[in-house]
């Protein structure tokens, strides 16, 4: 997909489904680790707790890199 994106070339509605789903958990990955998401309650902010979103935002986007490995060894292979 992402050779299909540099050369300019169309996605599938597949593919471009999968990329779309894969900007908005950036989107809402970057949300949580920049801190600026004013929903959560100031207990949020102390230290401790920052960290522990953190690690937490960072396994899951951990998480579904592996899946959309996944994903693409099965669509590569």
């Amino acid at each position: 997909m992402a050779l299909q994106i540099a050369a300019g070339e169309p996605l599938s509605v597949e593919d471009s489904d999968r990329f779309a789903l894969a900007c908005s958990r950036i989107d809402a990955a970057a949300l949580i680790l920049s801190g600026r998401d004013t929903w959560k309650p100031d207990y949020c902010f102390k230290p401790d707790r920052l960290i522990e979103i953190k690690r937490g935002a960072v396994a899951a986007i951990r998480r579904q890199l592996e899946g959309a490995e996944h994903e693409l060894a099965e669509v590569s292979a």
